[in-house]
């Protein structure tokens, strides 16, 4: 197991300027003005800038398409909407790799602790939203690598995430270009994949894998399955009271409901 200590990088300039809790902006606006920084091989922007230790969350603007055959490990939970196009986020869920089909417009939430894959297409854009992590410095991101042939680990490397926009970015670039790092220890495999999309589904992964795996399964009774946003809002807009759209009251993403938040969808 690796573990990097990356130090921070100052905020891209050429991204619009918001403080840490800006007024109401047009995000058309804003993706159309950094669609070029939506560059593999993840292709997100931090919409708020740097991270700063105040705000709860970080809010990302992710575009198509990417260039992730790793899995991503974290401790908290993370929601994922789609602007336009479609995605598949790869999955292990229960120690079996599992595809999840995310379309435009709907949402998912995504409990922590499941190592997942984003795949995104060409012309697609998305939004993610999850927790920042300067509230729990002792916690550690991972990147993993599984090899496509025997599913063990192929490479992973864990670091404490500060910026979700640059740290991402130059791991996975090391390991395209490191063929020891894609070269299986156990079988001897050299992982030339460049899309994560060639990881099939339905697999499970090495039993001698640690705890990463075990016993974790998403649960759709509390982390429903991928939902329109505009059809959940259309069929709970007579609620007398606020629902929540993912998650009880005390998840700390719990999507409420209200009459104005319907008619800020739609237009």
């Amino acid at each position: 197991r690796t573990v990097l200590n990356m130090t921070e990088k100052k905020d891209d300039e050429s991204v619009i300027p918001l403080d840490r809790y800006p007024n109401p902006f047009d995000l058309n606006a804003y993706v159309e003005k950094n669609k070029h920084l939506l560059v593999p091989p993840v292709g997100n922007i931090c919409m708020l800038g740097k991270a700063q230790a105040e705000r709860q969350f970080t809010v990302m603007i992710i575009g198509g398409p990417n260039q992730r055959t790793d899995y991503h490990l974290n401790e908290g939970d993370e929601w994922f909407w789609m602007l336009k196009g479609d995605m598949v986020l790869k999955v292990i869920d229960g120690g079996e790799f599992k595809d999840i089909p995310i379309k435009e417009g709907e949402c998912f939430l995504l409990p922590g602790r499941v190592p997942h894959s984003p795949q995104r297409f060409e012309n697609t854009i998305g939004m993610v939203i999850e927790r920042d992590r300067h509230h729990w410095l002792d916690e550690l991101d991972g990147l993993r690598w599984y090899c496509p042939n025997c599913r063990r680990v192929t490479y992973d490397v864990f670091f404490h995430c500060t910026d979700l926009g640059s740290q991402l970015g130059p791991v996975i670039n090391s390991y395209y270009s490191d063929e020891t790092q894609r070269t299986c220890k156990f079988c001897g495999t050299v992982d030339e994949r460049t899309s994560g999309m060639r990881q099939n589904s339905g697999t499970k992964v090495h039993p001698d894998l640690d705890d990463w795996h075990k016993n974790r399964k998403i649960d759709s009774s509390i982390y429903p399955n991928p939902q329109s946003m505009i059809e959940w809002i259309q069929n709970n807009t007579n609620s007398p009271f606020p629902k929540s759209m993912v998650g009880p009251s005390f998840f700390p993403y719990c999507m409420r409901l209200n009459a104005y938040t319907k008619h800020l969808i739609q237009r």
